[in-house]
């Protein structure tokens, strides 16, 4: 049973009847006698006071994140290096001037392969106070071989390798061989012998010993001359393929190009430099590590110039027998200049395709400046010239039609130049179209088209692409 409220009063004034009056004071009386000080609500303002530990972190992560990119930018590269180089130099022998660096192998491998080993007719007195002895011995190879090649494996063999036409007919090809030496112990310590490796296939082959530490006095000079027959005709005489691996020795060829043409030629060699006066090839390639490469050159299928720490100066002729195959020329360096003028032709300028063509340039650290000397017209040429920290400059023949690309750093814009006097090739009266494309066209890049209005029917579009940076960029249209 639930008791009611008056019930409940009554009861609580039962208890305090019943209980004894007490003189203590609820709450305690000051020493003075005074009443206590009534309270009140006081307002404190509330700040919110917040910690700067967060921040503190997120910014020294920050920091530690900058420093170690900066810190792999700027010793990782190196340190991969370092790496690279001890582990090269552990597993390659010191002295090796004979390896192949461009990882081209040749067939044959050593001197156990040799066919005939070569007599020497000793000369007493060379005549030279740095090399006062000499040796000499000739040697004929069929000129309608497959192939006549040259190569020497060892650290004593350097000198000089030649080709030269004279103007007796013949079937052989003569080589003349000459050494000069310091002592008689260098002579015997080589062999220079004749290489058969296949029935159709002509060698000739200098080893000497691959020795840690390599003495002076057993260094060998050699002068190698290719002497080539004449045809005989008004025809060039054609050489099916003439190669060489020799390291250390510079490559020397005269006027050639209008008595003798190579279907193939391969030339290589190192720290030597390759030079031809002229010579004409279906496809050519000469490469040289650290030697510069100089001369004129025709092709009509490919030709490769390809050096290191070196500078390339051409004067380079394609003749396209193919459109749909196209002519291919590629000069490559680091470290040296690219210079080349270069004539665009075919067979016959009368006809209507005007051929194709590709061309490459590539270098870094140095200039490269290339000149299209002459290109028929309604011709196909796609070229890329390209560099870093030097200037790259291309003036393309009036015939040329298609897009453009310049590149380079936006403090060192690139630049188009406008040759407002060239006249129409066809001298139908034409006038020379250069338009720009505005929606990609900005400070470090610029891109348009060049066409001649109104076109001709047989016209095509090719592409011309010059980069570099950190310098300027120039196209001449």
């Amino acid at each position: 049973m639930i008791p009611s409220p008056q019930n409940s009063v009554a009861a609580v004034e039962l208890v305090g009847a019943n209980k004894e009056p007490t003189s203590e004071p609820l709450v305690a009386q000051s020493g003075s006698g005074d009443a206590p000080p009534e309270y009140y609500a006081v307002y404190v303002p509330f700040e919110e006071v917040r910690s700067d530990r967060p921040r503190k972190g997120r910014r020294r992560r920050l920091w530690y994140l900058v420093a170690c990119v900066l810190f792999l930018l700027i010793f990782l590269r190196p340190i991969v290096h370092i790496i690279a180089y001890i582990f090269v130099k552990a597993t390659t022998p010191p002295w090796a001037p004979y390896s192949d660096p461009w990882h081209l192998h040749d067939p044959i491998g050593d001197v156990s392969e040799c066919a005939d080993v070569v007599t020497w007719t000793i000369d007493a007195n060379a005549g030279r106070a740095e090399w006062p002895l000499h040796a000499k011995t000739s040697l004929a190879f069929p000129i309608n071989a497959e192939e006549l090649f040259f190569l020497s494996k060892g650290a004593f063999a350097h000198g000089t390798f030649e080709v030269v036409q004279f103007d007796e007919v013949g079937p052989d090809a003569i080589i003349d061989v000459d050494v000069w030496y310091k002592t008689d112990q260098a002579l015997a310590g080589a062999t220079v012998c004749t290489l058969r490796p296949s029935e159709s296939k002509y060698g000739l082959g200098i080893f000497t010993s691959t020795w840690e530490h390599p003495n002076r006095e057993n260094n060998l000079h050699f002068h190698v001359r290719l002497r080539l027959p004449s045809s005989g005709s008004h025809v060039p005489l054609a050489i099916n393929k003439l190669s060489t691996n020799l390291p250390l020795f510079a490559h020397h060829l005269p006027e050639l190009a209008d008595t003798a043409f190579f279907r193939s030629l391969d030339l290589r060699s190192t720290n030597a430099p390759m030079i031809a006066d002229s010579l004409a090839a279906d496809a050519a390639a000469l490469q040289a590590l650290n030697g510069k490469i100089e001369g004129m050159f025709a092709a009509s299928t490919s030709l490769d110039l390809i050096t290191e720490n070196a500078p390339i100066h051409a004067q380079v002729s394609l003749v396209n027998k193919d459109e749909t195959k196209g002519t291919v020329l590629r000069m490559d360096t680091k470290n040296g200049e690219i210079k080349a003028n270069i004539g665009l032709h075919v067979p016959h300028e009368s006809e209507p395709s005007g051929g194709g063509f590709r061309v490459g340039a590539m270098t870094y650290n140095a200039p490269v400046d290339i000149v299209f000397t002459h290109a028929p017209s309604n011709s196909v040429l796609n070229a890329s010239a390209v560099s870093s920290n030097a200037q790259v400059k291309v003036i393309a023949h009036p015939t040329f039609e298609g897009t453009f690309d310049l590149h380079s750093s936006w403090y060192t814009p690139p630049t188009l130049v406008r040759n407002r006097t060239v006249e129409d090739p066809l001298g139908w009266g034409r006038h020379r179209d250069v338009q720009l494309d505005r929606f990609r066209t900005n400070k470090g890049a610029i891109r348009g088209k060049a066409v001649w209005k109104p076109e001709h029917p047989l016209a095509k579009n090719g592409h011309i692409n010059v980069e570099t940076r950190n310098a300027r960029s120039v196209l001449v249209v």
